[in-house]
């Protein structure tokens, strides 16, 4: 990664010192087909397949992507398009005297063409820039395409941020209909969401429960798939098989149909786009694969381009789910009228011309086996894609985009056929898309046309089947329907025809892995299989099953014996059987048989005691005789009580770019939401707690508490009133998820309990919000916590208020609880009584002559006020043609009364003006600086002509301490956070009946706890439904004394039953858990029993080009001929920013030193399997480092058949609580093993809590980035990690680096202040003269490192050391490379190249390094993965070392990469034995694995084999019995003498072994 950061930064300094500063890259895009009109459309259309790949050798410019083969249905959509535009044009009822024009672009199927291409219908496509470029409105109103869905999840995320509207009538993605990450986004085809359950639906109509699925490797086919693989799973149907491929990847492609051939599923569901189809049906074609009946999604399955002569063999009968095709009158004859000759530099027509008529329109070029177009050629003669208009499908599509369009301009333009279009005004594309949302109109053909609130239309399709009609043709016949809009149950109806399957054929194919079990019969999974793989397997004796497909068979009663199918039980009594019935015998004989066992029992037992000892080879052949004679022995000891038994017959930049910032700091934002996205900012009302983390936004302010004070106020305010029993409601914003995230916390530690939590948002559908008053009105608690915004809350109370569900008291925030705006009689009958936290309220001394003294006159150019005034007074500023009223200059704010004039309620006011003082008051610090007493380097003060916002921010600003003119102190603590102080505040009513917010108390963080929250004495809160007193809200009313709680199983602890205590107990306190045995001289009170009974952004942008912040100097450098750029995370930690860009630029390919983590978490699963570990806890570092590399060991794990307990991740700013809920995870864990894929930086906090809650015994298998550091190893707390094991990159000696090191010295770069602190930290010294308060020593400079033993002159462990010094000189051997070839072509005085030149030869490095290392890189960038396998042992000296006991090397044979010298491995906590770790024991013969319920496969219980069966391979046969283990099975034709003996000794055991279990 710090290879790929020199190489990107080298590339961008040597292209900025050859560019000049201000041009266009690459060439200007220009249209297709294009016509001028009042309002222009931008289209966007694969019109051409995929570009043909182009080698980039990174010595000249590319070449412009040249593209493959025309595609005559996507010409088709491009033309109905252009007829929809000329025949909205020519209409007089739509968009009357206004012109439509398009401008068309051609992507090719590629994703970058197709930004691109939405760029240039932003921007224009000028070749050149000037000054008025960047603010011109945009070139289109609106988009329509693209066709792939992965183009356009790329054109919506970027005309997103601009809201232009995008409208595809091909993209059926479902992650195109999130709106927060693609607002813009509409299309005329339905969502993926509702095609991919829908096919599974089909699949379960039909029977097959055995498919494999084969996806286009691309958002549509890998999002389509999911889908439908989770749909699947829960209609019971197994996927035997998932494959994916691009028709760019021949060799993944020759892999899939190996296994499609390979497979024993007859159906295949294709998720496939029509190019990808296309691909796969050539190679089973060419491999004459058929008989395969395939299920396919609208991207192929009616794609005339795949009906060839010989495709029907593999696609015929083919099903899947169309779009509903339309006719559209007059398309035909417009298609038909395209010629080269009204398009004369067209290539795109060019190309379908020549294409469509096999003949070259190049003029005087002879093109071989092509005869020349003459121009004569007529479309009317073809039949093709494109003259094709029975299936006008994605074309209607098309069509439908269009018409929206033009019906969302004819409403903003305020349209009618008799006056035209009145709003003459030039339309801005934001206002087509809201009015984009509310179109809904029906065309011609009677198709009604909207959108939902994600932009999709309503879902419907056709089953179509691929037939041959009449006349031999392909035809794909309309099957059966499927709309999503209906009711579940009724959406998929298939039509009574006649259905053609696979190849043809006329009955329909089964699929399944194995055939369903007959009654008698039981199904028995097949290990390592899906579910429906199974065996069938008889039932056991006196077991039956009477239905297909049992799971389990049912024991027969006692009176029952099964049939012979095993399907019934009959009586015991058959006439044609006699049954003898044996007399138990007498008590005595029992008795005495009894006493005789126990006298052999202990005979035997002394026996086994005295033969402990016997050798290891008893077993051996020359020992089986006299393994003989013990078994007689026995045999014949137990003669008398075999005979006993049988008798008794029991039963078992520039200087532009200088210049300083435009601002020092900025005010703002209001939303949570949108201050996160800020990077400097003193906000007033963002509250999200989120906010305080310093590591995120290390420059933010606010004087606004925070909201993890309120939602823990909220908390303690709930618990004050006694409520246990509350209804949680929030915004589904930042703001609500983080402050109900706290409160629930809060109320969980207040023994609060929550019955619902439910979020709503303003732009929800109505169902959405219908659905939470449902949920309301069925609640039982009485009281609400809303941590809402007024926005939001306002829509609920309404809907609220229409089904009359009042009498709620309502617990508010801040959000909403002052929130003058919804204080309306309307929500005031819901709400009414509400209590809840507000920031206070203030009043701030000529604020409100300042602003109604405001006038456009005092401030010229502020057109934000110019707005408000023309809103205010219903006048216009500017002169129009129109009847608008002129202002007239004479108006004045002092008499109106608008929320611009309100300041009645000032709280928020008063927090900008706070925040602007705190600013001023952090400049004026600074300004009064005086030289030597700054708190800069070298005590210096900030430059006074050129501040810098970070010398505002990171010491003056949190400095500030000062009280404003009304008396209020302002401070900031660590988190740029204000003191938390709320008012209380109450809705009610004044005599007047207007709605006040009357304050009934305080509450203030600073305060020591139990003094925080004070209600006031003087002032009568009012309560819900405008009652006096406080209203209950619990779950269960409280136990009286006398009896205790009973908790209801499935509900929250506040939820329980009152059980009055048992005889001779009591319990005499309210809501006792437990009843109290009485001493035995004492009785229950009498009166116990009684009781019982009775019971932005605008403000950063400067200059069009100047430099933000500063340049970053190196820390260490040096000059030469050729420089190399090293970053490295010198220091531990820093105060991280986040930065939110718009795109992601593509990087070069990342090369590195070392191994991928993709090795290593294989590897590490194959050390755990070596070990024989099946049961292991996994802990990872929260960040991509931990996370991949714990997902692939995950992976692999469960391939090598190992099941992890527990996945947990941690992080280094995790807060403490977090850290110790991992901890108590793994104390609570029963694996022995913990694989760590841990930082060092995160694996400390945890260890610290682990020594200190002294957790120890765990067998700790480490990743590389721990494993070896000497920071663990050397710290005495950490002794439970001893015997750890894990992967360490291999480690070398590096000749003469030692010596380098501790030649290093502050004098030798007096101004490095990096060695300057190394020193300081290293000796524990100081270089400063002044403040030496600290009691460290001056550094004399005489020091030596030669003394010093720490992690910089500690050389014994050269492991990622060796990695840079191998990439150092991988540069150096790339560079060597450049420089011969450069030597060669020009003279040796030049010696310019650029990165890309190094980054070419870097690639192919192949050499051996002084240490005898071999150095290369394979097409990914990465090294061979070799590793050495550690094991924490301890030395001579006490401390841990890291002693190698293996080694992995990826470049071997899979048997051969993993090498373990096991014999002198030390274990967890030093013990010389291998640890288990296994959920279960494993099974001994005789017995079968029962997977217990709900956990993993490693958790099983042992159960006997049933009668008749064995735990081995080999299953019982016909004349063969099991064994009295149950391990094999024993034939009858033994002699009767054996088996007469092996019955003796089989019922003496089995008899009494039964009746000592039973009776002991």
């Amino acid at each position: 990664m710090a290879l790929q950061t020199i190489l990107l930064a080298l590339t961008v300094l040597w292209a900025a010192a050859q560019t000049p500063p201000c041009r266009i890259l690459g060439r200007a895009a220009k249209p297709s087909f294009s016509q001028h009109g009042d309002i222009t459309i931008g289209g966007v259309f694969s019109l051409h397949s995929n570009p043909t790949e182009i080698t980039i050798q990174f010595s000249t410019t590319p070449e412009p992507l040249k593209c493959a083969r025309i595609n005559f249905r996507e010409l088709r959509i491009v033309q109905t398009m252009i007829f929809a535009v000329e025949e909205i044009n020519n209409r007089t009822d739509l968009l009357p005297g206004v012109s439509v024009g398009y401008k068309i672009y051609d992507t090719c199927a590629s994703t970058t063409l197709s930004v691109r291409a939405a760029m240039a219908l932003m921007n224009g496509y000028e070749e050149t820039l000037t000054d008025t470029s960047c603010s011109t409105p945009a070139a289109v109103q609106a988009i329509i395409g693209e066709s792939r869905s992965t183009n356009s999840i790329a054109i919506a995320a970027a005309v997103g941020l601009f809201r232009i509207p995008l409208i595809s009538h091909f993209s059926t993605c479902a992650c195109l209909s999130n709106r927060k990450e693609f607002p813009s986004f509409f299309r005329t085809i339905p969502s993926d969401y509702y095609q991919s359950r829908a096919l599974a639906q089909l699949v379960k109509h039909f029977g097959w429960t055995w498919v494999g699925a084969v996806r286009s490797d691309s958002d549509y086919g890998n999002n389509g798939m999911a889908t439908f693989l989770e749909a699947v799973q829960q209609e019971g149907i197994c996927i035997e098989y998932s494959e994916k491929f691009q028709r760019t990847e021949p060799e993944k492609l020759l892999k899939v149909v190996d296994v499609i051939r390979s497979s024993t599923a007859k159906v295949v569901v294709a998720f496939l786009d029509q190019l990808d189809m296309n691909s796969l049906l050539e190679q089973l074609t060419l491999q004459n694969i058929t008989g395969l009946q395939m299920i396919g999604s609208e991207g192929w399955i009616t794609a005339n381009n795949l009906v060839t002569p010989t495709s029907f063999t593999i696609l015929g009968g083919s099903i899947g789910f169309a779009i509903s095709k339309a006719k559209i009158n007059g398309l035909k004859d417009f298609l038909l009228k395209l010629h080269p000759s009204e398009y004369p530099e067209n290539t795109v027509v060019v190309d379908f011309w020549e294409a469509a008529f096999q003949c070259s329109l190049a003029n005087g070029v002879n093109v071989p086996h092509i005869t020349p177009c003459t121009g004569s050629e007529s479309l009317s003669e073809m039949e093709n894609q494109y003259t094709d208009v029975s299936e006008l499908r994605f074309s209607n599509n098309a069509y439908k985009a269009v018409y929206a369009v033009a019906h969302s301009l004819h409403d903003l333009l305020a349209c009618t056929a008799d006056q035209g279009c009145v709003n003459r005004v030039k339309t801005e594309p934001w206002q087509v898309l809201e009015a984009l949302k509310k179109v809904n109109f029906s065309l011609e053909t009677g198709e009604h046309v909207s959108f939902d609130s994600n932009g999709d239309p309503a879902a419907r399709y056709e089953v179509v089947n691929w037939q041959l009609g009449p006349g031999g043709a392909v035809e794909f016949r309309v099957v059966g329907y499927y709309d999503a809009s209906l009711p579940s149950g009724q959406q998929f109806v298939m039509s009574p025809v006649n259905m053609v399957w696979a190849g043809g054929q006329k009955q329909k194919p089964r699929s399944v892995c194995s055939e369903s079990c007959p009654p008698g019969t039981r199904k028995a999974v097949q290990r390592g299989r899906p579910v429906c793989c199974y065996d069938c397997v008889p039932c056991a004796e006196g077991e039956v099953s009477n239905a297909t497909d049992s799971n389990d068979c049912i024991q027969c009663p006692e009176e029952y014996w099964p049939n012979a199918n095993r399907d019934l039980c009959n009586m015991k009594h058959y006439k044609e059987k006699i049954i003898l019935e044996c007399d138990v015998g007498s008590a005595v004989g029992f008795w005495a048989v009894l006493g005789y066992i126990g006298l052999l029992s202990a005979l035997c037992f002394v026996l086994a005691f005295l033969a402990r000892k016997l050798p290891d080879n008893f077993n051996e052949a020359k020992f089986i005789t006299f393994s003989m004679l013990i078994f007689c022995a026995v045999w014949i000891t137990f003669l008398p009580a075999a005979s006993l038994a049988l008798m008794n017959q029991h039963e078992e930049g520039t200087k532009a770019c200088l210049k300083p910032a435009t601002v020092h700091a900025v005010i703002g934002e209001t939303t949570s939401t949108s201050t996160i996205g800020i990077a400097r900012t003193l906000s007033h009302s963002a509250t999200c707690a989120c906010l305080s983390n310093r590591q995120e936004y290390p420059t933010f302010f606010r004087t606004i508490p925070s909201d993890y004070y309120q939602s823990r106020a909220l908390a303690k305010l709930v618990k004050h009133f006694g409520w246990t029993w509350v209804g949680a409601i929030r915004t589904n914003s930042d703001y609500g998820n983080s402050g109900m995230a706290n409160f629930l916390k809060a109320a969980d530690n207040e023994g609060i309990c929550v019955e619902y939590s439910v979020a709503i948002y303003r732009t929800d559908p109505r169902q959405r919000f219908l659905e939470v008053v449902e949920i309301i009105k069925k609640s039982s608690s009485k009281v609400i916590v809303a941590f809402a915004d007024g926005t939001d809350l306002d829509i609920l109370t309404k809907e609220l208020f229409l089904q009359n569900v009042t009498g709620f008291q309502w617990v508010g925030s801040e959000g909403w609880i002052t929130y003058r705006y919804i204080a309306s009689q309307v929500n005031y009958a819901v709400v009414g009584g509400a209590i809840g936290f507000a920031v206070p309220n203030s009043h701030i001394p000529g604020l409100k002559e300042f602003i109604t003294n405001t006038r456009p006159s005092t401030r010229p150019g502020n057109m934000g006020l110019v707005e408000l005034w023309e809103s205010v007074f219903g006048c216009t500023l500017t002169p129009r043609g129109d009847a608008s009223v002129a202002c007239t200059g004479s108006e004045s704010l002092r008499g109106m009364h608008t929320r611009y004039t309100d300041v009645s309620d000032a709280s928020l006011l008063n927090n900008v003006y706070k925040a602007v003082y705190a600013v001023a008051h952090s400049l004026h610090s600074l300004i009064r600086c005086k030289d030597g007493q700054g708190p800069f380097v070298n005590r210096t003060c900030a430059d006074k002509d050129r501040i810098e916002p970070w010398q505002v921010v990171l010491h003056y600003l949190n400095q500030v301490n000062f009280t404003t003119k009304h008396g209020e102190r302002i401070h900031f603590d660590e988190q740029g956070d204000p003191a938390a102080r709320y008012a209380l505040v109450n809705w009610q009513r004044s005599p007047q009946g207007v709605i006040v917010f009357q304050m009934v108390g305080l509450y203030d963080a600073s305060l020591p706890e139990g003094q925080q929250f004070v209600m006031k004495d003087d002032v009568q809160a009012i309560w819900a439904g405008g009652r006096q007193e406080v209203p209950k809200s619990v779950c269960s009313e409280s136990c009286l004394p006398g009896t205790r709680r009973a908790f209801v199983k499935g509900k929250p602890i506040c939820c329980f039953d009152c059980i009055p205590c048992a005889d001779g107990e009591f319990s005499n306190t309210t809501n006792a858990l437990t009843c109290v045995q009485c001493p035995p001289e004492y009785k229950m009170a009498q009166w116990t029993a009684l009781l019982l009974v009775a019971s932005t952004t605008a403000v950063m942008l400067g200059p069009a080009c100047r430099r933000h912040g500063q340049a970053a100097p190196p820390q260490l450098s040096a000059k030469a001929d050729v420089i190399i750029g090293g970053v490295f995370s010198i220091h531990r930690s820093t105060k991280e920013m986040v930065h939110s860009f718009t795109s992601k630029p593509q990087s070069p390919p990342c090369i590195r030193t070392i191994p991928s983590d993709y090795y290593q978490s294989r590897a590490l699963a194959q050390l755990v399997k070596h070990f024989g570990w099946t049961w292991v806890g996994a802990v990872r570092s929260n960040s991509d480092y931990g996370n991949n590399g714990m997902a692939t060991f995950i992976e692999a794990a469960q391939q090598e058949g190992i099941c992890i307990e527990y996945s947990e991740a941690v992080y280094r700013t995790d807060p403490r609580e977090k850290i110790l809920q991992s901890v108590e995870v793994i104390k609570k864990g029963t694996a022995k093993v913990v694989v760590a894929f841990l930082a060092l930086g995160d694996i400390i906090p945890l260890l610290q809590e682990m020594a200190l809650q002294n957790v120890t015994g765990l067998q700790w298998v480490g990743s590389e980035s721990w494993i070896t550091a000497s920071r663990l190893a050397d710290n005495q707390g950490y002794g439970f990690l001893r015997g750890s094991i894990g992967f360490a990159i291999g480690k070398t000696t590096l000749k003469g680096l030692n010596e380098f090191l501790i030649k290093v010295h502050p004098f030798q770069a007096p101004g490095n202040a990096l060695i300057k602190e190394f020193w300081e930290i290293a000796f524990e010294c100081s270089f400063e003269k002044i403040d030496n308060s600290a009691g460290k020593p001056l550094c004399t400079g005489s020091e030596s490192l030669r003394e010093v033993l720490n992690e910089y002159t500690d050389v014994t462990e050269l492991r990622i050391s060796n990695k840079v010094y191998t990439a150092v000189y991988a540069v150096a051997h790339s560079l060597h490379r450049v420089l011969e070839e450069h030597s060669s072509l020009h003279s040796s005085t030049n010696r310019s190249f650029g990165p890309q030149q190094v980054l070419k030869y870097l690639r192919n490095v192949n050499f051996t390094a002084n240490t005898g290392e071999q150095i290369s890189f394979d097409a990914n960038g990465d090294p061979v993965a070799r590793y050495e396998l550690v094991n924490w042992e301890l030395a001579d000296r006490g401390v841990l070392q890291f002693k190698t006991v293996g080694h992995y090397d990826a470049s071997l044979p899979p048997d051969s990469r993993f090498i373990v010298n096991q014999g002198n491995m030390v274990w967890a906590g030093g013990q010389s034995q291998k640890p288990r770790s296994v959920c279960s024991e494993s099974c001994p013969p005789g017995t079968r694995k029962a997977v217990q319920r709900g956990r993993p496969l490693c958790c099983y219980d042992c159960v006997p084999c049933a009668e008749g069966e064995i735990s081995n391979a080999t299953g019982p046969a016909g004349g063969f019995h099991p064994n009295l283990l149950r391990t094999t099975c024993a034939g009858l034709h033994l002699p009767l003498s054996c088996i007469l003996w092996t019955c003796i000794v089989y019922y003496l055991l089995k008899n009494n072994l039964d009746f000592i279990y039973k009776n002991c």
